[in-house]
């Protein structure tokens, strides 16, 4: 390969191969195939980019002498925007420039534009958060169960220690007991994993493996650290109580039958019931929280008509000629004729790309220095109709105001918000008048309504819109619902017709600007995957306590019954103290899920309000469910023979 010459889309010039590297690993934040030296790249684009100060088409990667912070370098960079930008604004704010550490850039993205794709650091650490909360309601239940059981081993306790059993050597035994538990637990989870790995990766959309925790490397040292400490933790949390309550027994008083349980127990138990139900309410506000919020982005209306839009990629390989505007409209027109095709439209960009900008846009005849900052983006004289974009003031573009000469393109169409950052209180006042930007004055021919052409993560933004077109413009097709097999196939056709020897690649506008919420359905997927878990961990714990709690009743249930209480009577008396509990755990979990949401939706420009039914849907699911737990066990001892309760022990 070593020599080859290689032709670039755009660029006539030849590329010569001077070396291969191996390909670049699938986790990594940079994704190429291949590189081109700076001084061609500023070359190709002869744009002055070199000596530029308003260009915005690179990254640059610094790497800091040893010893310096890159905060002390951070703080320097105002004075340099003040010194070569003069104080530009972006939508009203000050232009600034920061660093970003390369280890943060995966999951701590905040660049304008990113070089690669991101994660969501916050996300990942919110599971994790969870993952620990499901494990501490495992540990809870294990608690639980064993004080419950303190009766059942308090004979045992005081035979060991009339045998001559220390103290310690009982707790010992305990904790031992808590070890074993733990590392089988261990063991369990591990080969869990192997088996619902496939699933768990569907469910991700992710290639993840055991292998990455246990590879070379930070991840590679961390992982037996990290399991270690798990063990450690589930071995006191989950055993030490236990062992210093048990092993405090009075051996007299316990072979005598006289013990009696301790109410500081109870009220621990009890405190860790709330707890572990607290813990899944939260769990469930937050996964309907993440629903709604999607719901809310996706559904709302955001003034551009995306559905039933076919986009197919311009002709990058065609080089512009004086005749490509004539076969760009010559195509759309033959496309337009085909029965499944209602309209077509060109442009540089797509929404929900990030757009294009400009860091000069003002006035004319303004003599300040300052200056504003918005989105622009090249289009044809079809877009703002194909699209449906609501016009405030003035005219859409005509096919006049497409040149094939780019210096005799004047006319601009502004939205709303770039109308009133330039200073008109009504668009109409915006219409004939006159901006600055590129170092040529341009015509504001229309006002057009604001609209979301990214995400609601993000604010609106100041639109310029420009009547051009190029190479890489995309087709936008609007087409029927029915036989889109079909359409794709003509559709095909007429581009290769028109654009011999290029690729025909297309994907639909809806879907592709949904991708912008990929993680927020994977958040909500996740959430609502351990929430279930959590409620089936906390409902396990809970059928144990009320087994126990009915078995050391079963002689009052009994006597009620021969005096004459009735099944109902008796169910609501065996579930009262639950769910007395339940009802504690709500009042707890409410402001904790409320404040943890709260600052999730910061992460949205847009974003739902809370209604009372945050609230009360999830305590009425965690309330059925625990009634349904209980009732299982406690409707048997209520509908029992009431002979058989007396017999009991």
């Amino acid at each position: 390969m070593l020599g080859k010459t290689l032709f670039v889309e755009m660029d006539k010039d030849p590329y010569v191969v001077t070396g291969v590297m191996p390909d670049v690993p699938e986790n990594s934040l940079l994704q190429f195939k291949m590189l081109i030296s700076y001084q061609t790249l500023v070359g190709w684009m002869n744009n002055g980019a070199d000596n530029n100060w308003r260009n915005s088409d690179f990254y640059h990667f610094l790497q800091l002498k040893p010893g310096t912070g890159y905060r002390q370098l951070e703080a320097r960079f105002p004075a340099f925007s003040q010194r070569y930008l003069k104080g530009n604004t972006v939508s009203g704010s000050d232009e600034k420039f920061s660093l970003q550490p390369l280890t943060r850039a995966h999951l701590y993205p905040d660049l304008e534009y990113e070089i690669g794709k991101t994660g969501n650091g916050k996300a990942v650490w919110a599971m994790l958060v969870i993952a620990f909360f499901i494990l501490s309601i495992a540990w809870v239940n294990y608690i639980n169960l064993s004080t419950t059981r303190a009766m059942e081993r308090a004979k045992e306790v005081g035979i060991r220690k009339v045998a001559g059993a220390s103290r310690s050597q009982l707790v010992q035994q305990f904790l031992s007991e808590s070890v074993l538990l733990n590392l089988t637990a261990l063991v369990f989870a591990v080969t869990l994993v192997q088996f619902v790995q496939p699933l768990f990766n569907g469910l991700l959309e992710q290639n993840l493996s055991l292998s990455l925790l246990l590879g070379k490397g930070y991840g590679g040292m961390l992982t037996p650290l990290l399991l270690l400490g798990v063990i450690i933790t589930g071995v006191f949390l989950s055993g030490f109580y236990p062992a210093f309550a048990l092993s405090a027994y009075r051996p007299v008083v316990v072979l005598k039958g006289k013990f009696q349980r301790s109410s500081k127990g109870i009220v621990l138990r009890k405190s860790l019931v709330v707890f572990q139900y607290a813990a899944s309410i939260a769990l469930i506000m937050g996964t309907c929280t993440v629903y709604y919020q999607i719901q809310y982005m996706t559904r709302m209306d955001l003034g551009i008509q995306l559905d039933q839009t076919l986009v197919v990629y311009g002709p990058g390989q065609t080089p512009w000629d004086s005749t490509f505007i004539h076969k760009a409209n010559s195509l759309k027109t033959e496309v337009k004729k085909l029965a499944s095709v209602k309209d077509a439209a060109t442009s540089a960009r797509m929404p929900g790309d990030r757009w294009g900008r400009l860091f000069d846009l003002q006035l004319a005849g303004n003599n300040s220095d300052q200056t504003l900052s918005s989105s622009n983006l090249h289009v044809d004289y079809d877009f703002i109709r194909v699209f449906g974009i609501k016009m405030l003031a003035g005219r859409e573009f005509r096919s006049t105001d497409h040149k094939e000469d780019w210096a005799k393109v004047t006319s601009v169409i502004i939205n709303r918000k770039a109308a009133e950052l330039l200073g008109f209180l009504q668009p109409e006042q915006a219409v004939n008048r006159q901006v600055k930007f590129w170092r040529k004055t341009w015509d504001v021919v229309g006002v057009m309504e604001n609209f979301h052409q990214q995400s609601l993560k993000n604010e609106l933004e100041p639109v310029v819109f420009i009547p051009t077109y190029g190479t890489n413009n995309y087709f936008s097709f609007k087409v029927q619902p029915e036989g889109i097999a079909q359409t794709i196939n003509q559709v095909k056709a007429k581009y290769l017709q028109f654009f011999p020897g290029n690729t025909f690649e297309y994907f639909f506008l809806d879907e592709r600007f949904n991708r912008q919420y990929h993680d927020d359905i994977l958040f909500g997927r996740l959430t609502l995957t351990f929430s279930v878990l959590a409620i089936v961990v906390a409902c396990l714990g809970l059928l144990g306590l009320s087994l126990y709690a009915t078995i050391q009743r079963t002689k009052e249930i009994g006597v009620r019954k021969i005096l004459g209480a009735s099944v109902v009577s008796i169910l609501v008396m065996l579930s009262g103290d639950f769910i007395r509990l339940i009802l504690l755990a709500n009042l707890i979990a409410w402001p904790v899920a409320w404040w943890v949401m709260h600052k999730w939706l910061q992460n949205y420009a847009y974003k739902i309000g809370f209604t009372p039914w945050f609230f009360i849907l999830p305590a009425l699911l965690v309330l059925l469910t625990a009634l349904l737990t209980i009732s299982l066990q406690t409707l048997r001892a209520a509908r029992s023979n009431p002979a058989d309760a007396l017999r009991y022990e």
